[in-house]
């Protein structure tokens, strides 16, 4: 079976327990095991979001067997938007990762892993490196795909951000309370607008904004 689906839309949503889309492991029967139900999909759309839970739409696992293993389900799609910016109001930990293949004398495959999209992304700065490609360093461990707002100083860290990606952002926030800088080692494209209000923002040879 899998995940099925979920929306929450509302002005404050507040995520402190779990919100489980996750696909059923398979069962394993005889010689063959069966195939993980695939992760759903959760939307949350709120005008501002709170909270320190999770967000599941995992693959299920698939079934152990004697002969032939299950394979593992795909992981799901998580659309979360909150229409302020001003602030990071919430740590969620979002997870849409594949099940494992299960067992058997011929393993199955595991399960792909799904989509997470956040609007906005704040940067955080707490991946170990100042990569923007490092999804460690936006909220809720979720790098840009394109498409989103991008906010720079929503968070309490100072540390630079190192422009390396090819995706095309909404919009760029740069709060006042950023005092460091973007560095673009890669040309950043807005279909928005862009708007600077402290830091620094500089271009690598041949790059662009």
């Amino acid at each position: 079976m899998g995940g099925g689906a979920g929306s929450i839309i509302a002005s404050t949503v507040i995520i402190d327990g779990l919100i489980d889309a996750d696909g059923v492991g398979a069962i394993s029967i005889g010689f063959q095991g069966a195939g993980g139900g695939a992760g759903g999909a959760v939307v949350v759309d709120a005008a501002v979001l709170h909270g320190t839970g999770t967000i599941s739409a995992r693959g299920g696992v698939g079934g152990t067997a004697a002969t032939f293993g299950g394979g593992g389900g795909g992981g799901g799609r998580l659309w979360i938007r909150e229409q302020n910016y001003e602030s990071l109001g919430s740590t969620l930990t979002v997870m849409v990762n594949g099940g494992n293949f299960g067992a058997g004398g011929t393993f199955g495959g595991s399960g792909q892993a799904g989509t997470a999209f956040l609007d906005p992304l704040h940067w955080t700065g707490l991946g170990g490196n100042s990569a923007a490609s490092n999804p460690g360093n936006w909220s809720a461990g979720v790098a840009p795909l394109g498409g989103g707002r991008l906010v720079f100083g929503a968070s309490e860290t100072a540390k630079y951000c190192l422009w390396d990606l090819s995706v095309v952002a909404s919009s760029v926030t740069i709060l006042p309370q950023f005092s460091t800088t973007v560095v673009l080692a890669s040309s950043l494209t807005i279909t928005g607008s862009f708007d600077m209000a402290s830091g620094t923002m500089t271009a690598a040879t041949n790059r662009a904004l």
